[in-house]
């Protein structure tokens, strides 16, 4: 099994030759397999993608489009504990901000009903290695029992087996632009 380093800079590597219109029409089939996630949610957290990120310019489009609460994540202090602001377009912002930001429309984590995550790589268990940075599995250490957690990406992003932590975050969902894995 390879170490989480090696497996994000293979990804990341992979990802950098991945287009901005090829991100964005995987990012269409994307959503596709995720509305059976979106039914009935209220609050959803989503995150701008980039680096060759799989695009969610389309899920968000569609969230605004009905009328559906959405926050992205927020770091402005270096605790890794980040915070939700409603955005209410599709406009990229970033998520690192100055210690003076002042957030706008703020949700506290335990209100939301599903949080999509970014990750580098998945396993077949629902174990996701993420950016590197431990922001989510800070945030999420204590989960509300009805929250969904959904981690997106492509579909060779999907590993047999990934080393695992105790700290990490377990995802209910993955979604990719050709499937979606149920871990519940």
């Amino acid at each position: 099994m390879f170490d989480k380093q090696f497996i994000r800079k293979e990804i990341r590597t992979k990802r950098k030759s991945i287009s901005d219109t090829e991100s964005l029409s995987l990012g269409v089939l994307l959503l596709g397999n995720l509305l059976p996630i979106l039914q009935n949610k209220k609050n959803v957290a989503i995150y701008h993608a980039y680096n060759g990120e799989i695009s969610l310019k389309p899920t968000i489009k569609y969230l605004l489009d009905c009328n559906i609460n959405i926050y992205q994540p927020i770091a402005i202090n270096e605790n890794r504990i980040l915070r939700f602001e409603q955005i209410l377009s599709s406009d990229d912002s970033p998520i690192f901000v100055a210690e003076d930001y002042k957030i706008a429309n703020e949700i506290e984590c335990y209100n939301l009903d599903l949080v999509i995550m970014p990750l580098v790589a998945v396993d077949k268990l629902g174990n996701r290695i993420g950016q590197g940075g431990g922001y989510y599995d800070s945030t999420f250490a204590t989960r509300h029992a009805d929250m969904i957690f959904c981690g997106v990406g492509y579909e060779w992003q999907v590993f047999d087996q990934l080393p695992v932590e105790v700290h990490d975050v377990k995802l209910d969902f993955f979604v990719s632009n050709i499937q979606r894995l149920d871990f519940k």
